[in-house]
């Protein structure tokens, strides 16, 4: 589909022969075509394909042991594959003008992905086309991610011209293997101002099958035709080695710089010719790289103007205003309006240079505003380009002195985590305080025990035996008979366990039939 610079749908494209049109890629080529890859499930005989491929075109690292003469198990007579086809399209008619299918130039053995599932529910993605680009001379160079390898393919008959790396490699790598042995590799395309020469790629260093090396790069690579030599140019990697298992593109820049897209990793770079790192964007915080949380296949940096046909954006929150325009490209500042009224006549508050995404505006408690305000995006000759609708004030902004205060541009974030951190040593604090408190209670419990031992728990016994009428043996002066028992006889029972001698605490005659038997074993 194609958008305006309105951002209005005027036109789609679809593959042709009834084909669903597959996302891999679409592009446009300078004689106002379409070229668009699509995926199609088939029936194939995959009796001679071994099961497992060879994953690795160079020698690995451990020597892959295997009995002397035991040969591979193979695929299905009756299998299903990912068969894959390109075709290119009359943008305006959409009369299809070429059609190459893989499975009818290429054999199932030349991949390196193994035959996990070739059902038809799971078929086997054998080939696996990430993009196509037209050369001057109508043949169409095409990235195979499963076959490691980048064809030319003939315009007018199909026919496969040569293969840059690969199991059927046609060139002689004059550069210790780095020009033609790539791994996963995407987009690939003819390097401009190269006249047909120089081909550059996205190396994944990866696909499902081998991961190992852990890094991702763009590279450049020249192809000498007449004697069918490869070179390797030029290298782009990461200072981090932003690793992508899928997806990834790379694009030359108008003045030679270099835009790397690392497709499974929200990552995008521009490199100098030179290799040196310009600009670099994520997406996603760098430790969720290769979760495929968030995933830009493409990456690509153009000149581009957008007008949108909707208005500007205004907000007021906590004594400020936020205004942005969504899709725009043009706006360079803002004017400020305000009315008492929403339909009122507006007259200029002020005016503020665009900052960001969103502009933020903080309006000052000395400030009179009108209860309704509305927002004027200027371009950068000060021309007006479109105004948001009113938002309402509400009041005079001198009682915004009692609003929250309100974070400058640019600092809400610094602001949150200084407020984040001073809360968190604030909790360390507490719970270190709180765990020491505790130490020291149950050290000063263990204390008394030891000094107190069993005293500790004599005067709960105590009660009980005082309850009962039981008194002392030092009380020698006789106790009017109405207190035995009594609240005194208890206190001071009480205080005399715990610190008092070995006292026995008998009940007095009368009161118990067998005339001062101890109360045997309490307390000790």
């Amino acid at each position: 589909m194609q958008l305006d610079q309105h951002y209005n749908l005027f036109r789609t494209v679809t593959a042709a022969n009834g084909f669903p049109t597959d996302l891999h890629s679409f592009g446009i080529t300078p004689a106002g075509t379409v070229l668009l890859t699509i995926y199609e499930v088939i029936q194939a005989n995959l009796s001679a394909v071994p099961i497992r491929q060879d994953i690795l075109q160079r020698p690995p690292k451990r020597p892959i042991s295997r009995p002397i003469n035991k040969p591979l198990p193979l695929g299905p007579e009756i299998g299903f594959v990912w068969d894959s086809l390109f075709q290119e399209i009359d943008i305006e008619t959409g009369e299809l003008l070429f059609q190459w299918r893989a499975s009818d130039h290429f054999d199932y053995q030349q991949s390196y992905e193994p035959i996990a599932s070739a059902t038809e529910e799971k078929s086997w993605d054998w080939f696996h086309l990430n993009s196509v680009v037209k050369d001057n001379a109508g043949n169409y160079l095409i990235c195979i991610r499963h076959l490691r390898t980048i064809a030319n393919i003939d315009g007018r008959t199909g026919v496969v011209l040569w293969q840059l790396g690969g199991k059927f490699n046609s060139f002689k790598d004059l550069s210790d293997s780095a020009a033609t042995q790539f791994i996963g590799q995407h987009d690939a395309q003819w390097a401009p101002g190269s006249n047909y020469s120089e081909i550059t790629l996205f190396d994944n260093r990866a696909d499902w099958t081998y991961h190992d090396e852990k890094v991702s790069w763009g590279t450049r690579v020249h192809v000498d035709l007449a004697n069918m030599t490869a070179t390797l140019v030029a290298e782009y990697i990461h200072p981090e080695h932003v690793y992508s298992v899928s997806q990834g593109s790379y694009q030359t820049l108008p003045n030679g710089n270099v835009l790397l897209g690392y497709g499974n990793n929200g990552v995008v770079s521009e490199f100098a010719s030179n290799g040196t790192l310009l600009c670099d964007a994520y997406f996603e915080p760098s430790k969720d790289w290769t979760s495929g949380n968030v995933q830009s296949y493409r990456n690509l940096k153009f000149n581009w103007t957008g007008l949108p046909n909707t208005k500007p954006s205004l907000a007021f929150a906590a004594g400020s205003l936020y205004m942005s325009w969504h899709g725009s490209t043009e706006v360079r500042g803002w004017l400020l309006q305000h009315a008492s009224e929403p339909e009122g006549s507006f007259s200029q508050l002020m005016r503020t240079p665009k900052d960001g995404f969103e502009t933020r505006v903080n309006l000052g408690v000395d400030m009179r505003v009108g209860q309704y305000v509305q927002a004027t995006a200027l371009d950068k000759d000060h021309q007006i380009l479109a105004v948001s609708d009113p938002v309402e004030i509400g009041r005079d902004l001198e009682a915004i002195v009692d609003e929250p205060w309100a974070v400058e541009a640019g600092e809400s974030d610094d602001f949150e985590d200084e407020t984040e951190a001073e809360q968190a040593e604030a909790l360390e604090d507490v719970q270190l305080l709180m765990m020491f408190s505790g130490l020291a209670l149950i050290s000063s419990l263990l204390l008394c025990w030891l000094c107190l031992g069993s005293r500790i728990l004599r005067p709960w016994k105590v009660v009980k035996a005082t309850v009962q009428g039981y008194k002392r043996s030092d009380e020698f002066l006789p106790v009017p008979r109405g207190r035995q028992g009594g609240a005194g006889s208890y206190v001071q029972a009480v205080w005399s366990s715990v610190v008092g001698g070995r006292n026995m605490l008998y009940r007095p005659l009368g009161q118990d039939e067998q005339n001062d038997v101890p109360l045997r074993g309490f307390p000790r």
